[in-house]
């Protein structure tokens, strides 16, 4: 796509890949009435979307707002296109993360990667970053402990809660945060619990 300005780059001296640049952002230029069916259900996101950019509620309420939400289908069933409708409806800049791009090969590499993608959202605010696949944010299969993956999870997790914090984040400048996946009974449960 013409929105991407980085791909991961093989470096010269090692196996692993490096993020080379975080993917741009843009506003995409569909709507709701791009999407076809489930008007019940891009209702329920339109109201969800409103309230998330409405933080001078939570503010006066010391209510911590969610933060962020998974769509969920077969692949091809549009999930992208509903993330990329909440953008164009909202005029929300977004940026697409496909997540097995954020996976290192080092300890540490791929919470730097996350670490990375959540502090360029919270300077682009108010915007959405797109996660894709994102049951797949674990660590590599061969190799990897159980350990790792935990890490990876917790620093995905805190990353998650930080978007949220009303005291860092400026007044109407949240961060929406969408995760895709084919697959949700793999994603990690602290991952899906409410208030994520």
């Amino acid at each position: 796509p013409s929105s991407i300005i980085g791909n991961p780059v093989k470096s010269l001296d090692s196996n692993k890949y490096e993020l080379s640049q975080i993917r741009k952002f843009f506003v995409s230029s569909l709507r709701f009435k791009d999407v076809g069916g489930n008007k019940s259900t891009l209702q329920k996101l339109c109201q969800y979307v409103l309230n998330s950019q409405e933080s001078t509620l939570y503010q006066k309420y010391n209510i911590i707002p969610s933060n962020g939400l998974m769509i969920s289908g077969p692949g091809g069933c549009g999930k992208t296109l509903v993330a990329q409708a909440i953008s164009g409806e909202f005029n929300l800049p977004m940026t697409q993360i496909c997540c097995p791009e954020l996976v290192g090969n080092l300890s540490g590499e791929t919470e730097n990667n996350i670490r990375k993608v959540f502090q360029t959202g919270k300077t682009q605010a108010p915007c959405i970053l797109l996660f894709g696949d994102i049951e797949r944010m674990r660590g590599k299969r061969d190799g990897s402990s159980k350990q790792m993956q935990q890490s990876v999870i917790a620093q995905f997790a805190s990353c998650l809660d930080g978007v949220s914090d009303l005291k860092k984040i400026p007044k109407n400048s949240p961060v929406l945060v969408i995760g895709t996946t084919s697959n949700p009974d793999q994603i990690d449960p602290a991952l899906r619990r409410a208030g994520r």
